[in-house]
């Protein structure tokens, strides 16, 4: 009976010596990579994709110590996939399995602000809520409004669809601007700095150019 009790005291002892290495590891690891604070953001975006199209995100570039990561992959795709390498432009794809399929997310983890000799700065988490829609040409024509022009060198973008809220994102897919469509289908970009956004609108995402 001691025998047991000094053999339980010893594997307790054993398991608390492995917990104390664990924390002084991880410390150890931290002061070798200068840990530094890490800023979070987390961005939503809600797509209306109609089978069998393929939705396209492009990430961007990304320098030393960064990188994107896809940490949830969708469940109900037919073909997903985060394109291209540690130093070319990444771009997620994701096209459903059928037109029937569920609500479907998917959740990417960019790292960003390194000096290259450290961590990143930035942690950004991207989850897109994918809605497939029937392949019918009727509704595609229904759901897609008209916009430009489009690139756009002037402070205002015209649009098919009236007084309908509006989000425009950038090439990182932070939220840039949102608001509602004016009652001729105006939207302002004055605010809107000159290069490649992404705006969802009525269900549809368009691709624009501010200039």
């Amino acid at each position: 009976m001691a025998r047991g009790r000094k053999k339980k005291k010893l594997e307790i002892r054993k398991m608390l010596a492995m917990k104390i290495k664990s924390i002084i590891a991880t410390i150890t690891l931290c002061t070798a990579l200068n840990c530094v604070a890490q800023e979070t953001s987390t961005t939503i975006i809600p797509i209306d994709i109609i089978y069998p199209d393929t939705f396209h995100f492009e990430f961007g570039y990304y320098g030393d110590e960064e990188g994107i990561v896809l940490e949830q992959a969708p469940l109900f795709a037919n073909y997903y996939e985060l394109g291209g390498d540690q130093w070319g432009l990444r771009i997620f794809h994701y096209q459903a399995q059928d037109p029937l399929t569920p609500s479907d997310t998917a959740m990417l983890i960019e790292f960003r602000g390194s000096d290259g000799g450290g961590p990143s700065q930035f942690i950004d988490t991207t989850i897109f809520v994918f809605n497939p829609l029937v392949d019918a040409v009727w509704e595609r024509i229904q759901r897609q409004p008209k916009i430009g022009p489009n690139p756009c060198s002037g402070d205002l973008l015209n649009t098919s669809s009236f007084e309908q809220e509006y989000f425009i994102y950038d090439g990182s897919g932070s939220l840039v601007q949102m608001g509602k469509t004016t009652s001729q289908g105006e939207i302002r970009l004055e605010k809107v700095q000159t290069g490649l956004y992404y705006l969802v609108l009525a269900g549809h995402t368009e691709k624009i150019i501010r200039l």
